[in-house]
């Protein structure tokens, strides 16, 4: 069976096993790509299929305060939007790099919470760990990145998103070269060219990292 796609998309399908629908491969031409253009691919398949994104993509695992809320007080609407926002930012550095970004809270899981955070930074090729307004889950999971080991990319704003005006800190242990930034613009350049200088090493594949 043939499936129509718009460019940049290509779309195969081959027979799935213990599935009564075919499974999709979907890949891109494209230079730069995000997870909601993949969202926009799936979308236009419709229901009936079993999905599979190609495995050549890169991921790369955002780690950063999960903090406001989308439909809270003003403040807490503030907060939010500006996480948010600097996810779409480093979301469309990734894409650069054909690389697809993922934060957890965007994955919506159903499973154990800190499992699935490890799982995803295990199967991830770097991690870009924004340790602004000091979460401590934000530090374990950097740590554990670390360890296992995955190269971590560090951001940090230089002022404070909870407490506006109050100067970023970064706890003494993290003996890493801190990328600090003043706005979206200066986060995404940042990255990039840390990214860019790097691309041999944070690409490689997680396998061979453990093995």
């Amino acid at each position: 069976m043939s499936i129509e796609m718009q460019p940049p998309y290509s779309a195969r399908t081959t027979p799935s096993l213990g599935n009564m629908f075919p499974l999709v491969t979907l890949s891109a031409s494209s230079e730069a790509f995000s997870r909601r253009d993949w969202t926009k691919a799936v979308s236009a398949l419709g229901t009936g299929h079993e999905l599979s994104i190609c495995a050549s993509l890169s991921r790369c695992v955002c780690v950063m305060p999960i903090q406001g809320e989308k439909h809270g007080s003003q403040e807490q609407q503030r907060i939010y939007r500006e996480y948010d926002e600097r996810f779409e930012a480093l979301e469309n550095v990734v894409a650069k790099f054909k690389g697809v970004a993922i934060r957890i809270d965007k994955e919506h899981p159903l499973e154990d919470l800190v499992g699935r955070i490890k799982k995803e930074i295990r199967a991830a090729q770097f991690i870009i760990a924004d340790l602004t307004d000091e979460r401590p889950s934000c530090y374990f999971e950097a740590g554990f990145a670390e360890a296992l080991p995955r190269p971590v990319i560090y951001v940090a704003s230089k002022q404070s998103v909870i407490k506006p005006g109050s100067e970023t800190k970064v706890h003494f242990d993290i003996h890493m070269n801190v990328h600090f930034f003043t706005n979206q613009k200066e986060l995404k350049d940042k990255v990039s060219d840390a990214i860019e200088k790097n691309k041999s090493h944070l690409f490689r594949s997680s396998t061979a990292e453990e093995g």
